[in-house]
C-alpha cells in the first residue's frame, strides 16, 4: 500500500509556485530539500491529504503542461472562497462553466501552466 499520492510538478519559478500553492490553494509547505548539483525539492500538504512536489534544478525538464495533461481537482461546495483568493494574488477570476446536471467548474492554471479545477455539485 502506498503511503502517499504525490503529484510531481517540474518548475522554473520554485518560489512562485510555493506561494500560489500556499496562498491561494492551501497547501502547507512539508518539506524543502536542497540536494546536490542545484537541485530543490519541496513538498507540499493539503488538509484533505494530497501532496504536491516541486522539483527545481538545471536537469529538470519544465515547461507548461500541454493538453491531454493531468490536471489537479478539488470538490467544493462552492466558488466565493477560491475566488476570493485569486483575486487577493491577481488571478483574473475565470467564468464559471456550468455543466449539465447541476454541476458548475472554475478551471485556472498554476505558474507552471498546470490546469486547476474547482467542481461544485458534486455528491
Amino acid at each position: 500500500m502506498l503511503p502517499k499520492i504525490v503529484l510531481t510538478i517540474p518548475t522554473l519559478r520554485l518560489d512562485e509556485s510555493l506561494a500560489f500553492y500556499t496562498d491561494v490553494l492551501q497547501f502547507k509547505l512539508d518539506e524543502r530539500m536542497d540536494r546536490p548539483n542545484g537541485v530543490v525539492l519541496a513538498f507540499l500538504g493539503h488538509p484533505c491529504g494530497f501532496v504536491v512536489e516541486f522539483v527545481q534544478g538545471p536537469m529538470i525538464p519544465a515547461g507548461e503542461i500541454g493538453s491531454g495533461a493531468p490536471l489537479l481537482t478539488f470538490i467544493t461546495e462552492d466558488f466565493k472562497d477560491i475566488s476570493a483568493r485569486l483575486t487577493k494574488v491577481g488571478v483574473d477570476v475565470p467564468t464559471t462553466l456550468e455543466i449539465p446536471g447541476g454541476i458548475s467548474m472554475l478551471r485556472f492554471k498554476d505558474p507552471n501552466g498546470v490546469t486547476i479545477s474547482f467542481v461544485a455539485g458534486v455528491h
